[in-house]
């Protein structure tokens, strides 16, 4: 008898995807391969004029000296719900030069904190808005940092390298909902940037927008969405549903088998 309890606390275990692993950042030469569940928008501008607000680094760059850099977007339907694991944003890619191009520094040295978030944009102005929290350590080492590999980089056209962050512990998002992601280098002067891809567009995702947070570098990010920008960055929440009513159907049919 003992043996079949533990057999059945190990299959909701697994079907509550209950797993233990630390925070993830990573480099990937390729977008990811999309989840039946996953929340994305993969289109991008080819020119910084036509990025997210029209090119403004305060709006494209994941930097030490912005402020938190973030997109809203809106979950499915399921009714019991989502796991959200971790969000992809991307490096711009672009077709025709601008400006002194664009910059990226990736800390080789190491030490650079980089802070993400999961937000209720409704709750903006209340610490409710912070729905989770965790700071990720850049060491330098990182795997794919090579496909961004030089020190201070200065690039007209930048990688196109797809940017991974993985939470430590995944967060429940209710479903048909509004929620944000954001990241922010908390320590670190000069010590890690790079501009994401997006577009200038309003109309181009309709489940959410880029914003912005007060606040921001080498500091601790506000509560207030400080500014909602034009359009939306490029990227991809990864997100399982929640298993739980599963795990309770596959423990009734594992109770009814030992009925019978």
């Amino acid at each position: 008898m003992k043996k079949k309890v533990f057999v059945v606390m190990a299959v909701l275990l697994v079907l509550l995807g209950v797993n233990a692993k630390s925070m993830v950042l990573s480099y990937h030469a390729s977008a990811p391969v999309l989840g039946p569940h996953d929340i994305a928008f993969l289109g991008e501008s080819s020119t910084d004029e036509t990025n997210a607000a029209g090119g403004d680094d305060a709006a494209t760059y994941v930097a030490h000296d912005r402020p938190g850099m973030g997109q809203t977007f809106t979950t499915g339907s399921n009714p019991a719900g989502y796991w959200m694991q971790g969000f992809w944003l991307k490096n711009v890619l672009y077709s025709t030069p601008s400006g002194n191009g664009t910059w990226w520094y990736m800390d080789y040295d190491g030490g650079s904190q980089v802070e993400v978030r999961v937000v209720d944009p409704s709750a903006a102005g209340t610490p409710a808005f912070e729905v989770h929290s965790e700071i990720y350590t850049v060491t330098g080492t990182e795997s794919g940092i090579e496909l961004m590999p030089e020190d201070w980089a200065s690039n007209k056209l930048g990688t196109g390298t797809w940017v991974y962050f993985g939470l430590d512990t995944p967060v429940y998002l209710a479903p048909d909902t509004q929620y944000g992601f954001d990241a922010t280098v908390i320590v670190g002067a000069w010590g890690y940037f790079f501009e994401t891809a997006g577009v200038n567009d309003a109309d181009a995702y309709l489940g959410g927008a880029a914003y912005q947070t007060t606040g921001g570098a080498n500091g601790t990010n506000s509560l207030y969405l400080d500014t909602i920008w034009n359009g939306d960055h490029t990227f991809v929440v990864e997100m399982v549903p929640e298993p739980f009513t599963a795990a309770l159907f596959g423990l009734g049919a594992l109770l009814v088998s030992r009925k019978r």
